[in-house]
């Protein structure tokens, strides 16, 4: 004891750890046990003494030393550098109330650190109460009998009392001895059974409760409805202290029982235990409760876990029902229960999608703290933040997140000083979803394994889904930066935490992960193993959400049509897609969402794929408009992306000119998005470009931007298959420019990328890649190569061996009979045709196919070739049937073709009056197909001479009402203008829009306006510009929309028109 005394070693504390209050307990050890009597005796008088003379109302010593304990806090001073110069440090602790007030929202999901969650409550307030009344015991079961014995607790409040110390002393002595030290982590989870090694291992560092002490009659959750009403009621006196008098402060107690098992204490409960199901039952039953009391409180947890599943409207409606109670409370006042309402409003509405309300939530309630926090930091100024962060974020507007999470960061660092916790590991979990938003992948890595670290640390390296969740993302960001062995891998770990987590399949974040395992593989190219996660997750969500309209079901509806579409099962694909869209509407009540957007987005590409070019415009369209609606903002990656999709469906309508229009807004749009650094998606645009430039012969520009495509990819993915697809569409390029060197040099760069990716494996890729060189090696007329190339590839598909590799099988045989046809070595040609059109038979079991159509066709340009001519119309005949059945009643560029291919053999033969058929319905199917305009071709003269010559109607509308007089303006024909004229064609006719053909060549955007005015000088004395379209606008209101510049000019010849005209 001297040791202490003389400071040996530095034994004793320099730190006054609020001695006054430590020597209330003493213990005889050795000596004088008289005196030790002696001072226990004085330290009684003192307490139940009233001797200082500022106490006015005479309240014993006890009472006033309980209450400084409980409500007002005490001051620790550090004498360890205190001198005469030096002030001593001095720290604030606050009162126990305040310390050990139950926090069950906030520490959702951690381990229970036992001494101070659990043990320190009834222990300290059992204290504090007895010595409110000046009682005194050796130990807390014998304070509890002595206020039971006093009449200041009844019988049954002593008992839960007893219960609730015995549970948490005992479980705090078994963490003891489970860590062998004084270590009291403690697991909310049963233990686990059957896990693999690793979670084994990891789990036995945890100390677990049995698991009956977790049910609902457990021991845990005893602790807690005694512990819960302790704390209410003691913060309810502490709170009326100042105004109760003695006899109201004896009784304060008397009637509590000290325990409370209601629906809503249990929802509580399970809430600090993350069991999201069984909080939601218990909570839903509370409200129904007439004698329920805490309405506010219920209503805030039910609206937070009907956000985590996904119920985005009832959770709105709970938020509003919060903030309507608040305000009422607090009479419209900048209150903080008022500024959280908004805030969790503003939650609500971007999980919804509706980001103008979202944002408009968020600021109110970002305006209300600043003003009750004085702009000082605080942590709900920073959750707004933080909050605000995620709806920029997902409104594409990425800088500004960035902005707001970093704001939110340096709020919540300085706060938490250096300890780590969940709120810091979830905003860098924040910007990593942003970065990888933006496709800035390393710094995505880089904030998501800080927040895995941190999440890490606060749940002490046991299983928890927030690390899950990080694990989650960390998988999807290799997965999109192509890094597939470190995507499954995140995968894999994920899914194992959740799956000991929840000890269960079904589950919500099994579910998805299933999702995500399956969109891998789609990106893998192992589609049905995609199928076979994606169909997992389409279960589990159908069980959980018992059939029943859901988000997560629509999603996974979604995902299951990429599948499909991946297979190439289109219909299926269409089918899904549509369900998905269908249920998505349901669920939104037919507003716009992005996730809506998304699915309109997925369906256009199916109808792209499948040649639907009229359907895939309407449904990109759509998606646009919606986008544009909720996004309302300038530039965003989703809206660029779209653009770029009308522009590819422009490209396969022939349309170049508006192809190369919307490339170039995509592209203008990513650039500013992207603040002119490369990015993938940036390289998709000028990819786009570049065949769009190179399908009207303009390939320098054409190369030009495919080479500046390929240096992007190359810098942000080396070596990867779409950078070896860049370099292949190069070499097509060179291929047709005739530069066939280059072509080979691209291909073989592209070829040698490919089996360095594969690692000398045989890939389908590869085979494509040989068929390619044979292509260019046959323009060269260097057969022998072009023949060996194709062997090569036929070879290595053969040893792939699956439905893919069989077609393109077929495809090379077919090269190869081209090779010989070019030879005059007709035998094999015919040889190499015919074992090519056995397998697309066997391959499509007789069944109509595209490919066998395309085939046909292309048997009958061989036997053009070779002046077979019926041979040749023959096969042609078969591939216009073939089509037919395709498409059945639908038109399509495919059917078009084969009229074409038909008339055009037919004048060839003079056989006119069959051209002029073919003819007549190859224009009604270029109408049908092609509903936004016509083919980017232009108009053939002899052609139309033909048509006029054996007798065609001048005046014959089509489907849509225009006559041929509507198309030459469109084509700013005037040579044809002028032939139609000729045979009384009608300059002034209307078709069903009301247009007339003055109304189509102003509003065309393929013209110049320099071309435009050249027609309406020549023309304009035959115009009669005051008809009007059925939207009432005349010729007039179509230049000063379509091409002011005609209208600007006082003079113009197109205004002195209209005067001649009047």
């Amino acid at each position: 004891m001297l040791s202490f005394v003389y400071n040996k070693n530095n034994w004793a504390s320099h730190i006054d750890k609020n001695l006054p209050y430590i020597l209330e307990k003493v213990c005889f050890v050795y000596g004088d046990d008289e005196l030790v009597k002696d001072y226990k005796n004085k330290v009684t008088n003192f307490l139940l003494s009233t001797g200082n003379e500022k106490n006015q109302k005479l309240r014993l010593n006890c009472e006033i030393r309980a209450f400084k304990i409980l409500q007002e806090g005490i001051v620790e001073i550090d004498y360890l550098h205190s001198t005469s110069t030096l002030q001593r440090k001095e720290t604030f602790l606050k009162g126990d109330i305040h310390k050990l007030k139950p926090e069950l929202f906030y520490t959702e999901g951690r381990l229970f650190q036992v001494k101070q969650e659990i043990y320190r409550l009834p222990d300290r307030m059992v204290y504090n109460l007895a010595l409110c009344y000046g009682i005194e015991g050796e130990s807390a079961w014998d304070l509890v009998d002595k206020l039971e014995n006093k009449g200041i607790i009844n019988s049954q409040a002593a008992l839960n009392l007893k219960n609730a110390i015995t549970f948490v002393t005992t479980i705090r002595l078994k963490t003891y001895s489970h860590h062998k030290a004084q270590k009291e982590d403690m697991s909310i989870f049963v233990r686990p059974v059957g896990t693999e090694y690793d979670m084994k291992k990891q789990a036995t560092q945890i100390f677990y409760l049995d698991e009956e002490d977790l049910q609902e009659q457990g021991g845990l959750f005893q602790y807690f409805y005694t512990a819960l009403p302790l704390y209410d009621r003691l913060k309810c006196f502490c709170d009326q202290y100042q105004t109760l008098d003695k006899a109201s402060r004896q009784i304060f107690f008397k009637d509590s029982k000290f325990y409370n098992d209601d629906y809503a204490t249990k929802g509580f409960i399970h809430y600090r235990l993350a069991q999201y199901k069984e909080v939601q039952s218990n909570l839903e039953k509370a409200l129904e409760d007439e004698n329920n009391k805490d309405n506010l409180k219920i209503k805030n947890y039910l609206g937070n876990i009907l956000l985590k599943i996904g119920e985005n409207n009832k959770a709105t409606q709970h938020y509003i029902d919060c903030l309507n109670i608040t305000k009422k409370i607090y009479k419209d006042e900048r209150h903080p229960s008022v500024a959280d309402c908004l805030n969790n409003l503003g939650t609500a509405y971007n999980a919804k999608g509706q980001y103008n309300d979202a944002v408009k939530w968020n600021k109110a309630s970002l305006k209300i703290y600043k003003f009750i926090y004085q702009n000082e930091p605080h942590l709900c100024i920073a959750n707004s933040l933080n909050n605000l962060g995620e709806v920029f974020r997902n409104q594409g507007q990425y800088e500004k997140a960035i902005k707001k999470f970093r704001k939110s960061l340096s709020i919540k660092k300085l706060f938490y000083k250096d300890e780590p916790h969940s709120d810091i590991a979830s905003i860098y979990n924040n910007l990593g979803l942003v970065f990888g938003a933006n496709e800035q992948y390393d710094q995505a890595i880089k904030c998501y394994k800080k927040s895995k670290k941190i999440y890490q640390l606060v749940y002490k390296n046991e299983p928890h889904p927030y690390v899950a969740d990080v694990m989650n993302n960390l998988g999807i960001i290799y997965k999109s930066n192509l890094q597939y062995d470190q995507a499954i891998k995140y995968y894999r770990e994920s899914l194992n935490i959740y799956k000991f987590f929840y000890q269960s399949d079904l589950n919500q974040s099994v579910a998805d992960i299933y999702n995500n395992l399956g969109l891998f593989y789609i990106a893998k190219n192992d589609n049905d193993t995609a199928l076979k996660y994606c169909n997992l997750s389409f279960e589990i969500y159908n069980r959980i959400y018992q059939d029943k309209p859901h988000p997560n079901i629509a999603y996974s509806l979604n995902n299951l049509g990429l599948v499909y579409w991946a297979k190439e099962h289109f219909d299926n694909a269409i089918n899904y897609f549509k369900e998905s869209i269908k249920m998505k509407k349901l669920v939104y009540q037919d507003k716009n969402h992005p996730s809506v957007a998304d699915s309109l987005n997925n369906l256009g590409s199916v109808y792209r794929n499948i040649g639907q070019c009229s359907k895939a415009m309407e449904y990109y369209k759509k998606s646009l408009n919606m986008r544009k609606l909720i996004f309302q903002v300038e530039s965003h990656p989703a809206i660029s992306v779209l653009l770029c999709n009308i522009g590819l469906v422009y490209n396969d309508m022939g349309k170049y000119d508006s192809a190369i229009n919307y490339f170039k807004k995509s592209l203008e749009m990513k650039t500013i998005i992207f603040e002119n650094r490369h990015h993938l998606s940036i390289a998709h645009s000028l990819n786009g470009l570049g065949l769009a430039y190179s399908k009207i012969g303009q390939y320098n520009t054409a190369v030009k931007h495919l080479e500046e495509s390929l240096k992007i990819q190359k810098c942000m993915l080396h070596n990867q298959p779409c950078v070896a697809e860049s370099l292949n569409n190069l070499g097509i390029v060179y291929r047709l420019q005739g530069k066939y060197n280059q072509a080979i040099k691209k291909y073989e760069e592209s070829l040698e990328m490919l089996r360095i990716i594969y690692k000398e494996a045989d890939h389908p890729i590869i085979a494509c890649s040989l068929n390619n060189l044979g292509l260019v090696y046959a323009d060269k007329k260097e057969y022998n190569l072009a023949i060996d190339y194709y062997k090569k590839s036929i070879k290595m598909q053969k040893r792939i061996k699956n439905m893919q590799s069989e077609l393109n099988i077929s495809d090379s045989l077919f090269n190869l009979g081209l090779v010989y046809l070019d030879k005059e070595q007709y035998d094999w040609a015919n040889n190499y045709h015919k074992k090519s059109l056995k397998m697309k038979k066997l391959i499509y079991k007789g069944e109509s196919h595209k490919d066998v159509a395309s085939f046909l066709n292309n048997l009958g340009n061989i036997y053009q070739k070779k002046g077979q001519f019926n041979l040749a119309i023959s096969y042609y005949k078969k591939c216009l049937k073939i089509n037919k059945e395709i498409y059945k009643k639908k038109q399509h560029t495919h059917i078009a073709d084969s009229f074409k291919n038909l008339w055009k053999l037919y004048i060839f033969l003079e056989r006119f009056d069959e051209a002029v058929c073919y003819i007549e319905e190859s224009l009604q199917v270029q109408k049908l197909v092609y509903q936004d305009g016509y083919y980017g071709q232009p108009i053939n003269m002899e052609i139309v001479e033909l048509l006029l010559a054996n007798g065609a109607d001048v005046n014959k509308p089509m489907f849509d009402g225009d006559i041929p007089m509507h198309f030459a303006h469109y084509k700013g024909s005037k040579e044809a203008i002028n032939l139609l004229l000729k045979h009384r064609a009608k300059i002034n006719a209307q078709n069903a829009e009301g247009k007339t053909p003055l109304h189509c060549l102003l509003e065309t955007n393929s013209l110049s306006s320099m071309t435009k005015l050249e027609i309406i000088e020549e023309f304009g004395q035959l115009y009669d510009i005051t008809i009007k379209d059925k939207d009432g606008k005349t010729v007039i209101e179509y230049a000063n929309e379509y091409c002011p510049e005609l209208t600007a000019d006082k003079n113009s010849c197109f205004l002195q028109l209209n005067c001649c005209s009047c």
